[in-house]
């Protein structure tokens, strides 16, 4: 693997941490799903002037809050750049009987049908962009700056239930999915206050 053109980016899905290191002299774009695997990966990755990207994926069958939380909060706790949906649409088109499909959603002759997943990780999109929104305004606000910090750290806790990937252990109840909107609420509140 070597970097291309100048004007090319190159990028990489980096499956685990340690194996992936050789990689990122290589790479303009580190994508992972493999940060439980080194908490400090996203800053090794960024001290090489390599962009840091998170990636996940989903089942079929995988809830909306799953892919919420993903792309949301737990990529926001990194400060992913950017991120990557795996296999949007690697699943026995409309059989939905088994796990085993890597699906978003499925094309029609009518249109697209898209999952709970991906609907999912539209929120978690949201989420991501009031995180980075709040990041910015939040500057010279120490209060709030000190708010969203224990959010995100609330959210990487929330996370770390002994799941090895991001496919993974999210969120088992409705309890613990609703801690989605408390979040949101949280942050919105708090930029609402300093725009006063």
């Amino acid at each position: 693997c070597a970097k291309g053109h100048a004007n090319i980016l190159t990028g990489g899905d980096m499956h685990h941490a340690k194996p992936s290191m050789p990689f990122l002299k290589d790479v303009d774009v580190f994508c992972t799903n493999a940060i439980h695997e080194d908490p400090e990966l996203h800053k090794k990755v960024r001290e090489a002037g390599v962009q840091f990207w998170q990636y996940s994926g989903c089942n079929n069958q995988s809830p909306a809050h799953q892919s919420r939380f993903a792309f949301g909060f737990f990529f926001g706790a990194y400060e992913a750049e950017g991120f990557l949906i795996w296999a949007y649409n690697a699943c026995g088109r409309f059989d939905t009987s088994s796990s085993k499909g890597w699906g978003y959603g499925w094309y029609t002759p009518f249109g697209t049908i898209t999952s709970p997943a991906y609907e999912g990780s539209r929120e978690g999109m949201d989420d991501r962009r009031l995180i980075e929104t709040c990041r910015r305004r939040f500057q010279g606000h120490p209060e709030a700056q000190a708010m969203l910090i224990a959010t995100l750290k609330e959210a990487v806790e929330s996370r770390a239930k002994g799941g090895t990937d991001t496919i993974s252990d999210f969120y088992n109840s409705p309890k613990e999915a609703d801690k989605l909107d408390l979040w949101r609420n949280r942050l919105l509140d708090a930029l609402l206050k300093i725009e006063e």
